[in-house]
Parts: C-alpha cells; sequence; structure tokens
C-alpha cells in the first residue's frame, strides 16, 4: 500500500541510484572507450603498416622482374652489359647494391665486384623461381635487407638478380602509409630481433625490454603470436613505462612483424579531459531528471492511454468503415462464415442484396463532399431500420452497400424486399437546408447455405454474381433491381469461360493477324499495313476486338497479344521488304508502362534485320494519361532505332493538341467518328481541315482511317489528306491474301468491290 501511494517517490529514488551507478559506469565507459579506441588506432595502424610494407616489397620485387626480362641477363650476354643493365638509373634509385648471379651463385655487382652466394637461402628460394626477401645482419645495430628474383629465360632459370636495401627503414620511408600519431614503430623478427625502430631501444631484441607482470606466461604468449603471424593488441611493462602495443606479422617475408605502440599514460592523460567536464554534464543531467521527473510521470498515463485508443481504433477501421461504422469488405467478410452457420439450421437459404446509389459523384461535385457523407449517413441509419439485427448489412465502396438476408427463401421475398430499400431512397432528403432527391439501383440473389463444396469460394461468388446484376440494373434504369436468373448465370459463365479460352487462344492457333492497307489516293498506291489481331475460337466462333480486347486488359494478357501482334507485324514487315511500305503495330497503356517493353521492341526490331521507318507504333492518347513523361521517353527511344510513332484516334481526346505538340510522333491517324458524318456534316468536315492543316503545319502525316465510300474519300482528299484506311479501300486481310489486295489497288477500286465488302466498321 505504501509503495502505491508514494509511487512517484519510490521511482524517483530507485532511478536516482541507477542514474548514479550509470554515472560510475559512464565514466568507467569513458576511459574504457578512450582506451578502446586508441587500441583501434593502433590496430589499424599495424594493419596498414604491415600491407604498405608489403606492398612496397612486393613494389621492388617487380623492378627486379621488369630487369630480368633484359636480354643482358641471358647465357649468351657478356659481363659488361649485364653491369650497364645493373646500373640503370631506374635500378640504382631503388637499391643500393644490385647484382645478377648464374646457377652456381657466383655473379657480379652493380660496380663489377664479385659475388658468390650460391649457399645462401634467398639464391637458392631465387633459383627454384620464387621470389623473396631476406635480412643479414651487418651489425648490432645495423640490418641489410636482400631481395632475390629468378631470371628466367624460354622457361628456364638461368640464374637470379640479387638487391639490397641499406635497411629496411628504406621501405618505410618509400610506402606512402601514414602512421597519424603513433609513438612507437618498429619492424621485429618473430624471434625478437629489433630489424628496425623510429627510437632508441639499447637493445637489439624485442623480449629483452619486455617486463612480464605475471611471470613469463605472457612473454611466451607473445612469441607464440610472432611465430603464428597473428595480429594482436596488448598491455606490456617496458623497463619503467606501460605501453599498450599492437602488431602484425607482414606477408611475404620470413615472419617479419610490424608493431605499433603508445604510452599507456598518454592515453590515460586523454581520457582525464574528457571525464571531468563528463561529471560536471552528469551532475546538470541529476538536476534535469529531478525537474522533468514529475512531467514525465504526468504525460505518460496520458500516452499510454492515447497509444491504446489508436490501436483500437486502426483494428476497428481495419474492418469498419469510419463514416457509417458499418462493416467493409473485409468486415463482412470476416463476419459471412460466422453468419452462415449462425442460420444453417434455421434456413437452407439466403440472399445478398448489392445496392448502388445513384448520382452519388454529382451530388459531392455539385454540393461538396460533406454533403454527399450526410446523406450516406442518413441513408444508413434508414436502411438499419429495415435491415434488422439478423442481416449483415455493410459498406463495400465508396457508394456501394451490401445486404445478406436471412430467412429469405423465394424470388418474390427477395423481390419484395428490394422494392422496400428503393421507396426508402425516393423519399426526399433534407441536407444542409437543401432537399435532395435521389435513387438507388439494386443487384439481387438467393443462395445456399449448404453448398458446402464451394463454401471457400462462396462470398467472393456472391460478391461477383451480385455485382454483374447491379451492373445489369443500372444499365437499364436508375432506381431499378433486378434479380440474379439462370439467364446471368450462364452470361457469367459463358465470360468466365471466354476468358480462359483467350488465355489458350495464342497456343491453340485461334488468334491470327489480319493486315489492312493504308493508301495513297494521290499517287494510287499502298503505302502501308495495320496489324490487327482476330480471335477465331474453335469453341465460340469468331470473337470482335470490341469484346475480347477489354477482356484481356482486365486480366493482363493484353501483354501476350501485344508480343505475338509485334511478332506477326515485323514478320509480315520483312516478307514486304523492298516494297518501302510501313507495318503498324498497336501498344495497349498496359503494354507501354512495362519497364522493358521499348528494349523487347527495339531487340525485335533487330532481331528481324528490318529497315528504318519499315514499322510504327501506334499509341493512343489513353496510353498517355497515367504517366506521360515515361511514355514519351520510351518513345522517343523507338523513333531513335528507326521505328515510327502514330498517334491514333486523334481527335478524341482532351489533349491532343497538346499530345501533337510535344510527342514524338511521326503521323496522326484521324479517328472514324470524324471521317463517318464528314459528308453530311459540316462540322466534322471543319474539324477533319483543322487537324490535317493543324498536322500540316508539324509537318506529320495524316491518315483518315474507317473510310467506306467514294463520298468520304473525295472529302478527306479535298480536306488535303491523300493517305486513306478503311473498308472502302480493303477489309483486313490474312497475310495469304495481301497479293491480292495489290492487285485490286493497282487496278483500281470498283463499285462491285465497294457491294462485296459492305461499309462494314473496321473494328
Amino acid at each position: 500500500m505504501f509503495l502505491q501511494k508514494n509511487k512517484a517517490l519510490f521511482s524517483m529514488t530507485i532511478v536516482t541510484i541507477l542514474l548514479l551507478i550509470f554515472g560510475v559506469f559512464f565514466m568507467a565507459s569513458v576511459f574504457k572507450t578512450e582506451v578502446g579506441e586508441r587500441t583501434d588506432f593502433l590496430k589499424n595502424t599495424t594493419a596498414q603498416g604491415a600491407s604498405a610494407i608489403h606492398a612496397e616489397i612486393l613494389d621492388h620485387l617487380d623492378v627486379l622482374r621488369v630487369l630480368s626480362s633484359n636480354a643482358a641477363f641471358s647465357q649468351k650476354a657478356n659481363a659488361g652489359d649485364r653491369i650497364s643493365a645493373l646500373s640503370q638509373k631506374e635500378v640504382k634509385r631503388c637499391f643500393s647494391v644490385v647484382a645478377y648471379c648464374d646457377p652456381s651463385g657466383v655473379g657480379v655487382t652493380d660496380t663489377g665486384s664479385r659475388l658468390a652466394v650460391g649457399d645462401k637461402p634467398y639464391f637458392q628460394k631465387a633459383l627454384q623461381g620464387i621470389c623473396n626477401i631476406s635480412d643479414r645482419q651487418i651489425s648490432r645495430t645495423e640490418t641489410e635487407i636482400l631481395l632475390a628474383v629468378p631470371v628466367i629465360h624460354n622457361g628456364v632459370v638461368t640464374g637470379a638478380l640479387i638487391a639490397a636495401l641499406d635497411d629496411i627503414g628504406q621501405l618505410f620511408q618509400e610506402s606512402s602509409v601514414g602512421f597519424g600519431k603513433t609513438e612507437y614503430r618498429c619492424i621485429l623478427k618473430e624471434d625478437g630481433t629489433i630489424l628496425f625502430s623510429n627510437f632508441s631501444v639499447g637493445m637489439a631484441n624485442f623480449f629483452d625490454l619486455i617486463q612480464p607482470a605475471d611471470g613469463f606466461e605472457q612473454l611466451n604468449k607473445i612469441k607464440e603470436d610472432f611465430i603464428s603471424g597473428a595480429s594482436k593488441t596488448q598491455k606490456l611493462q617496458m623497463k619503467e613505462t606501460t605501453m599498450v602495443v599492437s602488431y602484425s606479422g607482414i606477408e611475404g617475408t620470413d615472419s617479419w612483424i610490424f608493431l605499433a605502440a603508445d604510452d599507456y599514460k598518454s592515453i590515460f592523460a586523454k581520457a582525464n579531459r574528457v571525464l571531468l567536464p563528463s561529471i560536471f554534464l552528469f551532475l546538470i543531467l541529476i538536476f534535469g531528471f529531478f525537474l522533468a521527473f514529475f512531467y514525465f510521470f504526468k504525460l505518460k498515463k496520458l500516452k499510454y492511454e492515447t497509444k491504446i485508443r489508436n490501436e483500437e481504433q486502426k483494428k476497428y477501421f481495419t474492418f469498419f468503415d469510419p463514416l457509417t461504422n458499418l462493416p467493409n469488405r473485409k468486415g463482412i467478410i470476416r463476419q459471412f462464415d460466422v453468419w452462415i452457420d449462425r442460420y444453417r439450421k434455421e434456413s437452407s437459404s439466403g440472399g445478398a442484396v448489392l445496392l448502388d446509389v445513384d448520382n452519388l459523384r454529382s451530388i459531392n461535385n455539385t454540393f461538396g463532399h460533406d454533403a454527399g457523407d450526410k446523406l450516406l449517413r442518413e441513408s444508413v441509419e434508414r436502411l438499419k431500420k429495415v435491415v434488422g439485427s439478423q442481416n449483415l448489412f455493410g459498406r463495400i465502396g465508396s457508394d456501394e452497400f451490401i445486404i445478406l438476408v436471412h430467412g429469405v427463401s423465394s424470388e418474390s421475398e427477395l423481390a419484395f424486399f428490394a422494392r422496400k430499400i428503393t421507396k426508402i431512397f425516393r423519399q426526399s432528403y433534407l441536407i444542409n437546408g437543401l432537399v435532395v432527391q435521389i435513387s438507388c439501383s439494386i443487384g439481387a440473389l438467393l443462395f445456399s447455405y449448404r453448398d458446402e463444396n464451394r463454401k471457400p469460394r462462396k462470398f467472393e461468388d456472391i460478391l461477383g454474381r451480385g455485382e454483374f446484376v447491379l451492373n445489369k440494373a443500372k444499365q437499364t434504369r436508375k432506381g431499378n433491381y433486378i434479380l440474379f436468373n439462370e439467364t446471368y448465370g450462364n452470361q457469367i459463365d459463358r465470360q468466365i469461360r471466354l476468358e480462359r479460352a483467350l488465355k489458350f487462344s495464342i497456343e491453340n492457333e485461334e488468334l491470327p493477324c489480319y493486315f489492312q492497307p493504308q493508301y495513297n489516293s494521290f499517287t494510287k498506291s499502298i503505302t502501308g499495313f495495320e496489324t490487327l489481331a482476330r480471335w477465331k475460337s474453335t469453341e465460340f466462333g469468331m470473337i470482335s476486338p470490341g469484346q475480347f480486347i477489354p477482356m484481356a486488359e482486365k486480366s493482363g494478357f493484353i501483354k501476350e497479344i501485344g508480343r505475338h501482334v509485334i511478332e506477326s507485324a515485323f514478320s509480315f514487315a520483312k516478307s514486304m521488304e523492298g516494297r518501302h511500305l510501313t507495318v503498324s503495330f498497336n501498344a495497349s497503356p498496359m503494354e507501354l508502362l512495362e519497364a522493358n517493353y521499348a528494349d523487347y521492341v527495339i531487340s525485335r526490331f533487330q532481331y528481324y534485320g528490318l529497315q528504318p521507318n519499315s514499322v510504327a507504333i501506334e499509341v493512343t492518347e489513353s496510353c498517355l494519361i497515367e504517366s506521360f513523361e515515361k511514355v514519351t521517353q520510351k518513345l522517343m527511344m523507338l523513333k531513335r532505332h528507326g521505328i515510327l510513332v502514330y498517334l491514333d484516334d486523334f481527335g478524341t481526346g482532351f489533349s491532343s493538341l497538346t499530345y501533337l505538340k510535344n510527342l514524338p510522333i511521326n503521323a496522326v491517324k484521324i479517328d472514324k467518328s470524324f471521317i463517318d458524318e464528314i459528308v453530311t456534316k459540316d462540322v466534322e468536315k471543319d474539324i477533319v481541315r483543322m487537324i490535317i492543316k493543324l498536322a500540316g503545319r508539324l509537318n506529320l502525316q495524316v491518315i483518315a482511317e474507317g473510310v467506306e465510300t467514294e463520298d468520304q474519300i473525295r472529302c478527306v482528299s479535298d480536306a488535303g489528306c491523300h493517305l486513306i484506311q478503311g473498308y472502302f479501300i480493303s477489309r483486313p486481310v490474312p497475310q495469304e491474301e495481301v497479293p491480292t489486295v495489290f492487285s485490286g489497288v493497282q487496278k483500281s477500286r470498283t463499285s462491285e468491290l465497294v457491294r462485296e465488302n459492305g461499309p462494314e466498321s473496321t473494328g
């Protein structure tokens, strides 16, 4: 009880004690960190130093390797040539003495002196083809460094080059490594012999400097490290000074060790310079803690409650709609199985009612989204009075709701329920002082509770079929309701079968490409062809592009169709090589948004070895809406590789003039909707003239699509457009009929050909 009443005081005491403990540990860690940082610095220094000296040794050996290839060291050369080669400036700059020795060990130096090293280990290694470095003690304080490199001619070792450095300090001076503020540096042999140091040690062996603090165990451990070439950092007592030393083996040597050391007292002094202000700051911290402690505990409870509330809200809104507090789509799915199981014993079937609030977007645009939100909330309150507690009611879209109705067993009962809902929406709404009249469209269906085999997919099936009839209701008449029946089921099943069959259409060779000519009425010749996919299903017969293209775009199969069309177009263009034709193909928005689409088209263009301007890509304004800059970059890439760009269906979009100005296009194709009425309506005629004139100012070609009559050709030609595509010239034909098209065009079009083909849509 005491602890509960004095929780803040008790907590403050505990935290204060912890802070004091933390302060002690902090000061210790500061010191430890300073020592650790200096230790790490020493460790890095030794590693860099060992690596730099190793690199310098390799550089010196490389000088000897280059020299060894000199013809002066062949068996036929004389002593004078050899002395001259050994005396080169580049060699003398690196070594104090350089000599060449034959396989017997007898040789001559750069000064002409004789030399005999036949029994030396470094010479024997060189005769074995091994480049090596060794040391030779000249006096107690001086060491000579020797390098040996084999002389190889025609794959045979014919001698060795021996070079000497004055001392190992030369390697230090020539290496580029920086040692910072390291106080002591030296190079040792594994037996402790000091080869070089930057300080006066008074002794020739490193182990004589060490005074082990724990007997000879530490000394023996260091000797083992030296023999193994291990890299370590240790604290040692050396004479009257405590040192922190770090050592690392040097590769390519006879177990040389690079060692760096710092005075331990200097490290301790640096740590004290950090500790004193740290103690002062720590006292300020404790004072600040007491000042902030009260506010901390005061706000802690508020933050905790806010966090819990936010988590609950997040969890709630995952499954519920924040505007209406109804279950959302995820919420309905989560409750569906529980709701089915609850009423399975009472009834064998239920109903699903999907309703869409008509013209909600118009209300939002006219009166504002606040008015639309109020209308939805009012609608939900009205619906709750009809829905009842046994039915599952949720919002699955911005203006769509679903009601799962328990206890309906016939279509008449479901229709009665749907009519009740439509009446609710026909009643006037008073929103922000305005009287608003709306309606709702309804799609409804009966379903079985006991279809065990399809239960895992049941809700998706219900939702899909409900949305299908809801769309039918909206298309028929707003404010209407439609019940799902067997006919609609067959339509859905057929749609599913169509989608499935479409995925195998290319594999089953049911998706051939047809080619429709583009005709120049001025030169009376064919200038190109457009590639058009046609689906001849063995199961469903001929399916129009207007039906299967949207289906393919929805399923993503449009990418496979696009690549199939590209292959057909490029193959056809290759077969037409020499006729100076342009074969075009269409690209969908989904394809153009693919990251590697342009690369794919270019790779196939190059694979077929097509000439520049022999193929063209046709894009519509819808391709540009989502990502104008990315699509433009891809089109520019295609154009740079010799592929033309056509803007298809021109005149039907909202920003076509902008596209004409900024897109890298070569031609525009006037949409068929303008050509259809160009003869009868002056407005269409003026629009076509304007497009042709504007394109001419921009140096763009113009192709008129959908030309089906002689009068249309005359009007288009009078307006200044001579490139024509349409059924008046030819319907799209398979590749094997293309020669017939050429023959027919050469003989000119006759009225009989017009009657044969008829004024059909080009698709």
